[in-house]
């Protein structure tokens, strides 16, 4: 598990692995300053579990330089769980650290499709 802090690395990390947690959030704001400890926790617990998922942070000021999906968003601060596969899901719980390190595990979880078996149709009954 890698932290980044710095957009321009976050952006060089995100183009190779779209699996990550991203932080969103703005100068200023009074929610972002009491959930920044909270943030920080998290961080720490995430970056000694591993996994493959990246964890960023990105101040309001610098979401137009992100590579990631930042539409859609209903305030600050935003906590979005990238899959992968180009979806994403806003975190709705509690601003925890643990709630946010169960969603993590659940995103570490996620692994890609592969291809399904083909399922063989039965023969046909011919008529005698």
């Amino acid at each position: 598990m890698k932290i980044y802090n710095n957009i321009e690395a976050f952006n060089n990390a995100f183009a190779i692995n779209k699996k990550a947690v991203v932080g969103f959030f703005m100068n200023g704001c009074g929610h972002c300053v009491a959930f920044k400890p909270e943030w920080d926790k998290f961080k720490i617990k995430a970056e000694s579990m591993g996994g493959g998922a990246i964890i960023g942070e990105i101040q309001q000021h610098e979401m137009d330089k992100a590579k990631c999906d930042t539409s859609n968003f209903q305030g600050f601060p935003t906590v979005r769980f990238y899959d992968g596969k180009g979806g994403f899901k806003d975190h709705e719980g509690p601003r925890t650290s643990d709630a946010l390190i169960d969603e993590l595990k659940k995103l570490n979880s996620i692994q890609g499709g592969g291809k399904k078996p083909r399922r063989r149709k039965k023969p046909r009954r011919r008529k005698k």
